[in-house]
């Protein structure tokens, strides 16, 4: 489904992703357990380069962020800008992976007035080792956000 959504570009999968997604996060009272409400939370998503979003057409994680914030009431903003257009992380070992999206991400300076107290969620679609999410966590860090979380829909062995 998620190579579907993915690389044959059917958007229309996002509404079952997102649905899953909040399925899961109503079972395990996420919203609970981490403290998120609509007064303290906001969604970003992993950013592409915009060679690679003319190409796609859609942003995936960013089409799931936006649905997801829909559905539970938070604010979503596109924290994060795609600065360098990294190759594809697929046949990309741990520490390659590390490498290309090292510095990857620049934070959106339209945001700059933004509450940095607030918790910050940023999806992405698939996680292997981490290293996207990281990358984007530490830009956030650097701009003084310091309650950061990922959520995916999948993990890869």
């Amino acid at each position: 489904m998620i190579q579907n959504y993915k690389y044959r570009y059917v958007e229309e999968l996002s509404l079952v992703l997102v649905a899953l997604i909040l399925k899961y996060i109503k079972e395990n009272e996420i919203c609970h357990n981490y403290g998120f409400s609509f007064q303290n939370t906001i969604i970003t998503a992993v950013s592409l380069h915009q060679k690679r979003y003319l190409s796609r057409g859609f942003n995936q994680s960013q089409l799931m962020a936006e649905k997801l914030a829909q559905n539970l009431g938070f604010e979503y903003h596109d924290l994060l800008i795609r600065k360098i257009n990294t190759p594809s992380q697929v046949n990309l070992k741990k520490e390659e992976r590390q490498q290309n999206v090292a510095n990857a991400f620049i934070f959106n300076n339209k945001f700059d007035g933004l509450n940095k107290n607030k918790k910050i969620i940023i999806i992405d679609d698939v996680v292997t080792t981490g290293s996207t999410l990281e990358a984007c966590a530490q830009e956030l860090e650097r701009q003084g956000f310091m309650d950061i979380y990922g959520l995916v829909i999948a993990q890869r062995d």
